[in-house]
């Protein structure tokens, strides 16, 4: 039997933190969160906790891409924010949804438009395989993007596209799943990105997922692997501005500085 058909169950701990300090007191503070993980068929969440800091209110709904969804609010002046979320995953191996893709996973978007550059570049990787094996094809062009993209923090933005990060040739792994992305669905295939964490990572993560049509498979190239257990899903998208962790909207005129950290930790059975 193929390891990755191997059914085995890990738990995780996990905690993310990210910390607003404003130059002057901001009022009227909105939040929109994707900072929790999702149910799946592979993940279930034994528990969760989401604060505030300062105290305010928090409603959870699901969003147009049908992850979970918190919409926040914090009323009082304040100079600083916490958004905490801690708790424990179960992971049950092979990580992979079965879902009807939606047609608009096919679809580029400004983040996610491929250039000339990217297309031969994909096009001399690999066997080129038929759309018809896109699991393969796909692992073909993670490989592809691994090898072209240099991992360099501080290189690009939230705003550098898949083409830009290509032509400089180094990025993050949101510009490397970006990139994936690209290349997918310029053959033809259902591919979505993924905002999530991993064991051993300071910050959040970014992968992607590619559909034959029945079902979804993970593809990680920013370490140029398929993911298994330890990869906490928190939400997917088109691109990385559909599942942001953290999107918020204040009143008023200031400086803002922002820290992440996330902790994922494998527990020892009991």
């Amino acid at each position: 039997m193929d390891a990755q058909t191997l059914e085995t169950t890990q738990r995780y701990s996990y905690s993310y933190s990210t910390h607003i300090s404003f130059g002057t007191a901001v009022p009227r503070h909105y939040l929109r969160l994707h900072c929790l993980p999702a149910e799946t068929p592979w993940q279930r969440v034994v528990n969760a906790q989401l604060t505030l800091d300062p105290e305010g209110s928090l409603i959870s709904t699901h969003d147009s891409q049908g992850n979970d969804l918190q919409w926040g609010e914090v009323i009082p002046p304040h100079a600083t924010l916490c958004i905490h979320a801690s708790g424990i995953v179960e992971h049950t191996a092979p990580y992979q949804e079965t879902a009807e893709p939606r047609h608009y996973y096919r679809a580029f978007t400004p983040l996610t438009m491929p250039s000339a550059t990217m297309l031969r570049d994909a096009a001399g990787q690999g066997s080129g395989v038929s759309p018809c094996a896109p699991f393969i094809r796909a692992t073909e062009l993670m490989h592809c993007v691994y090898q072209h993209l240099a991992y360099a923090p501080g290189t690009t933005t939230c705003l550098t596209t898949a083409a830009m990060a290509w032509e400089q040739a180094c990025g993050v792994c949101q510009d490397m799943a970006h990139a994936l992305l690209a290349l997918c669905r310029a053959e033809g295939m259902y591919a979505r990105y993924v905002v999530g964490m991993i064991e051993g990572e300071g910050q959040t993560h970014a992968w992607v997922e590619v559909s034959d049509g029945q079902q979804w498979r993970a593809f990680d190239p920013t370490h140029d692997l398929l993911p298994t257990t330890g990869y906490i899903k928190l939400a997917h998208g088109r691109d990385a501005a559909d599942c942001a962790p953290l999107r918020g909207r204040y009143f008023g005129c200031t400086t803002e500085q922002q820290s992440v950290m996330v902790s994922v930790s494998l527990l020892t059975p009991q």
